[in-house]
């Protein structure tokens, strides 16, 4: 487990683990750490910039999946923004991605093409998911992702034959799309 502002740097060969990025609670005796406010995020991604270098490499060597953001939300604003522009000088970026609620509740879409369309503008891909019963079905999938992962590389495989026999069942399947 790693907490900032003390990562290693996000490359393959010397990143593994869970990283708290903008600290963790408890962590030290007054959490001068956290990234809470505007002027604790300029410190970290421009004064002393180590959040924004873990970032960087974090976008040029994995997948990265945002939950728990809006697509208004100020940091999000910024940081897909100049991503956006980075990719379009280079390819050397994965694909980002982000969970994206809809329905009922809070400031969320309505519909699910709504939700797509908003994370689509920003140039991540979105994977939505029905926010009904204060977001089950995201808690329901990341839990099925974490079983999936514990029973290896077997498992996975045995997953995907038996899905594979099945053609999708749901129209916004991007396999049914292309």
């Amino acid at each position: 487990v790693h907490v900032a502002p003390a990562l290693p740097p996000a490359k393959p060969d010397t990143f593994r683990g869970l990283t708290h990025l903008h600290g963790k609670l408890k962590h030290s005796p007054d959490d001068r750490g956290l990234v809470l406010t505007m002027a604790d995020f300029g410190t970290a991604y421009m004064l002393e910039g180590w959040a924004r270098r873990f970032v960087i490499d974090l976008f040029r060597y994995y997948y990265v999946v945002f939950i728990g953001y809006r697509v208004e939300d100020p940091t999000m604003r910024y940081l897909v923004s100049a991503l956006a522009a980075a990719r379009e000088r280079s390819d050397h970026f994965k694909e980002p991605f982000a969970f994206a609620p809809y329905g009922k509740g809070g400031d969320n879409p309505d519909s699910r093409e709504e939700a797509e369309h908003q994370w689509t503008l920003k140039g991540l891909t979105p994977l939505a998911y029905d926010a009904a019963d204060n977001h089950q079905q995201l808690w329901s999938g990341l839990k099925e992702w974490a079983d999936d992962h514990r029973q290896g590389i077997t498992g996975r495989r045995q997953k995907v034959a038996q899905l594979g026999q099945f053609p999708p069942v749901d129209e916004h399947d991007r396999s049914i799309r292309e």
